[in-house]
């Protein structure tokens, strides 16, 4: 696949390769897979590539990013191929205006100190963006854990991103995908695939296929293409093999719940995100709620018994 791609990653190409460790363990279908990931920095360091393995801490400051390397066996990583492991959050950070309402803070590293910067998302639909792909993925190299605070403008946020950094790709890990809710829970369908794109509008839009999901139904990718960061149609797309046999007949959506009325309203307003997340009623109600997802009688309300629920919150306190 990275010879069909022409990726040109070669001995001392800088590559920072972001996985998808949205939880500090490993759960199938939330986040990216110890061993895909280790069989990608196989790949990589054997073509001589100097490889960084990067995340910020947890969004709302769940948990920190050195649990999530721990966890995902990055650090073992360190030890085998000398990885550069990577907490964006303690990185140094450049501030940057994405427009005039909104200014965030980026990873300095990731602007300056890379030629190739890989996302490794997992396929998976989500409550508030409807589905969570390449670009999705990038979400979490901002390094500030209550990044939420921008959730509101978060599809200009990304593609300003995008055109920050120096080249990108997707390699994206569909050992499972993730269906009903997401991105934190859910149904795990397993699928081992394995999709990757040099543009993440293109990846994004091959995952939409793979889920029978309309690209433009997604807003992120909907503003991409508007930018003109990627193709406008998937037919644009040069494949190295059909892709039609490996659609199925599953269709990927979020299931309707009151919980997801709730978050995507608070997802999509300034005010009520800072009302919900970023103030003392909001962070006791958050936590209250994060408390009762333990519990089995509270998630079988809230997810109306949904085949497959995170397990890494059914964790004892």
């Amino acid at each position: 696949m990275l010879d069909f791609l022409k990726l040109d990653i070669g001995r001392a190409t800088r590559v920072f390769i972001k996985p998808n460790l949205t939880w500090k363990k490993h759960v199938a279908g939330i986040t990216t897979s110890p061993d895909f990931l280790r069989e990608l920095v196989h790949e990589l360091a054997g073509r001589g590539a100097r490889l960084a393995i990067g995340e910020s801490n947890g969004g709302n400051n769940l948990f920190t990013a050195e649990e999530a390397f721990q966890e995902h066996g990055v650090y073992d990583l360190k030890r085998t191929y000398g990885v550069r492991v990577m907490n964006l959050s303690a990185a140094p950070r450049r501030r940057v205006r994405i427009d005039s309402r909104c200014e965030v803070e980026f990873s300095a590293p990731l602007l300056d100190e890379f030629d190739l910067v890989l996302s490794l998302p997992v396929p998976k639909v989500h409550a508030m963006t409807r589905a969570s792909l390449a670009i999705k993925n990038l979400w979490g190299c901002m390094p500030d854990p209550m990044r939420l605070r921008h959730h509101w403008n978060m599809n200009e946020i990304l593609c300003a991103l995008i055109e920050r950094l120096p080249k990108t790709a997707a390699i994206c890990d569909g050992t499972y995908f993730l269906n009903d809710f997401g991105p934190m829970d859910g149904t795990a369908i397993r699928r081992d695939l394995v999709i990757g794109s040099d543009n993440l509008v293109a990846a994004s839009m091959l995952c939409c296929r793979l889920m029978n999901i309309e690209p433009r139904g997604v807003p992120l990718l909907r503003t991409a293409i508007r930018k003109k960061i990627g193709p406008s149609r998937p037919e644009e797309i040069l494949l190295n093999t059909p892709i039609e046999p490996f659609v199925g007949d599953v269709n990927y959506t979020v299931k309707a719940i009151p919980l997801t009325y709730i978050t995507k309203a608070a997802f999509h307003s300034r005010a009520l995100t800072m009302l919900l997340y970023d103030s003392a009623p909001g962070r006791f109600l958050h936590q209250c709620l994060y408390r009762l997802r333990r519990r089995e009688f509270f998630r079988s309300l809230i997810y109306r018994n949904t085949q497959f629920i995170d397990r890494s919150l059914q964790e004892k306190p």
